[in-house]
């Protein structure tokens, strides 16, 4: 803006006569009340200037204002703040954070409008600069407030370098801005002083000039303090309701002193506790879903209701209880005159009548009558004991058995016998190598290492010892003819993991010495070489290895280890 400058009053002109003495007086007069109206016009264009340039100020103040507030809990963890695709990084200055957001960048954030112009003041082409930090220095980022400023970043001067602060202008700002506008005093050009000393920050203008005007930002201005914010330490002291039609998050305890009504479901992470205090509760609800009652241990209810995510339940009605899992009880279960694992003796099911049924729809399933065991359906266990001893050809028992049933029991040297036709017939007979044994051919298993015997002349022989590991498949006669004969492998099978080993035999049938030349002979060789699936059978001559004619007989074999 171009400076105001005063004019200087005309020269007066020394003239003759009392007529002109008062022509000129008149004239001065006119013209000293001309200049002080023009001088007053000015000084109110001034303060029109000033009031304006309040209101771009206050409007940049509260787009800062409303960024603070939104991004408290992250400035005073020290972090960038981010919105929009825009990020306000944190730089390090002088051992402390500060971030300073331009106009743009507020502008796309959303905290001033979209069609937002002014980046510079229109008093005097200062730059409009912000910048806000955490205070005080070092603090606990929950106990940090905010503070900073939005600066003209020249000083408003009345005229140009040099001049003194033009107070006309700066005037309205501070009126508009309250408390928390500020000016670099010329007593004082280092800091921004508020009103009546109430606060103070750096210069931020190079050079610290006078003049340099700013409104105060952040947790500690007027506009910001009247309202309970993020990580605030200070009690509202509310007197009375309190309202809010979001949610209410409380990091430490709550008292109250009165009935609290919840109107909806209410979620409670931690334990909910009755009594006088957590010492002395006398009943405890656990996050884990325990529910402790002690104190008079007292649960009235109708009914009773246990249920688990697997479809297990429980109910417990006056007229009586239902489960679909296990009942467990110390001293066992009663009905009547029945007990079952009463805890004198815990492995009993005492049955007063003697007999004692499991039924089912189709009747009964399993009963114990008199000693016998009568099970409809199929037995399935680890193991079977016999204890009765029976002799191979003795008379079989039928009491308590059902005609259509088979007995099974054991004879003195652990054989299984059957009744069959009402006499005991030995099934699966037990005995020993070298042991005696009454029918030939008969099979038996070995007591002590469980082998496979067969009777032969009276007497039990291990099975394993009549039978050879050599299996033979085939024999054929070979007709040499001077050269090798090929031989094709036969397939053995395996036996379990046994792999067994095919092998060739070669016996001599007759030779014809005269086929190979001379018929005096120094030896004979025969033998095969392996191919694979396959042997090439050789008959030669010893001396020089000359092919013989004749025929050979060869034995195949699967040998198994």
């Amino acid at each position: 803006m171009t400076p105001f400058r005063h004019r200087a009053p005309p020269r007066r002109r020394h003239q003759q006569g009392n007529a002109l003495i008062l022509a000129l007086l008149a004239l001065a007069v006119t013209g000293l009340g001309a200049a002080t109206a023009l001088q007053n016009k000015r000084v109110e264009l001034k303060r029109d200037a000033g009031a304006a340039e309040a209101t771009v100020l206050e409007r940049l103040r509260n787009g800062v204002q409303a960024a603070v507030h939104e991004h408290l809990s992250v400035i005073q963890q020290g972090q960038s703040i981010a919105k929009g695709g825009v990020t306000v990084e944190a730089v390090p200055v002088d051992g402390e954070l500060v971030w300073s957001p331009s106009i743009e960048q507020l502008r796309t954030m959303g905290y001033l409008p979209s069609g937002w112009l002014a980046t510079r003041s229109s008093l005097n082409d200062g730059a409009y600069g912000i910048t806000f930090r955490r205070v005080p220095a070092g603090c606990a980022p929950v106990t940090c407030d905010v503070e900073g400023l939005v600066a003209i970043r020249a000083p408003v001067l009345d005229g140009g370098p040099g001049s003194p602060v033009d107070g006309v202008l700066i005037g309205p700002i501070l009126t508009r801005s309250g408390a928390d506008g500020g000016v670099s005093l010329a007593t004082a050009p280092a800091t921004i002083q508020g009103f009546n000393g109430t606060w103070s920050y750096p210069n931020p203008v190079p050079g610290n000039p006078a003049g340099v005007v700013a409104m105060r930002v952040g947790t500690n201005t007027g506009g910001f303090s009247q309202f309970v914010r993020i990580g605030d330490m200070r009690d509202p002291n509310l007197g009375g309701d309190l309202s809010a039609a979001g949610n209410l998050s409380v990091s430490g305890s709550s008292v109250v002193s009165g009935k609290a009504e919840f109107g909806g479901d209410t979620l409670v992470q931690g334990a909910i506790r009755v009594g006088a205090s957590e010492a002395t509760s006398c009943a405890t609800l656990a996050p884990d879903g325990v529910l402790s009652v002690v104190c008079a241990g007292v649960l009235n209810t109708r009914t009773a209701i246990f249920e688990d995510g697997s479809g297990n339940r429980s109910e417990i009605v006056p007229s009586g209880m239902a489960t679909t899992g296990r009942m467990q009880s110390a001293d066992g279960f009663q009905s009547g005159g029945n007990v079952l694992f009463g805890a004198s003796d815990p492995h009993a099911v005492t049955v007063a009548g003697g007999e004692f049924f499991i039924r089912g729809a189709t009747g009964n399933l399993v009963s114990l009558e008199g000693g016998n065991l009568r099970i409809g359906g199929v037995v399935s266990g680890q193991r079977l004991s016999l204890a009765e001893v029976v002799a191979e050809g003795s008379a079989c028992e039928s009491a308590g058995v059902d005609a259509a049933g088979t007995q099974i029991s054991v004879t003195a040297d652990r054989s299984l016998a059957v009744c069959v036709a009402g006499r005991w017939v030995a099934s699966f007979r037990m005995g020993s190598a070298g042991g005696p044994c009454t029918t030939d051919g008969s099979a038996a298993t070995d007591v002590s290492d469980g082998q496979s015997l067969i009777c032969r002349d009276h007497q039990y022989l291990r099975t394993s010892a009549l039978l050879s590991k050599f299996v033979l498949v085939s024999t054929m006669a070979l007709q040499m003819s001077g050269g090798p004969l090929r031989v094709q492998k036969p397939v053995c099978p395996a036996s379990g993991a046994t792999v067994a080993e095919r092998l060739i035999i070669l016996s001599p049938n007759n030779e014809d010495p005269a086929f190979a030349g001379p018929t005096t002979l120094s030896g004979i060789n025969r033998f095969a070489t392996d191919l694979g699936d396959a042997w090439d059978v050789y008959l030669e001559r010893s001396a020089g290895n000359t092919a013989l004619g004749g025929n050979l007989v060869a034995s195949i074999y699967c040998y198994y280890r």
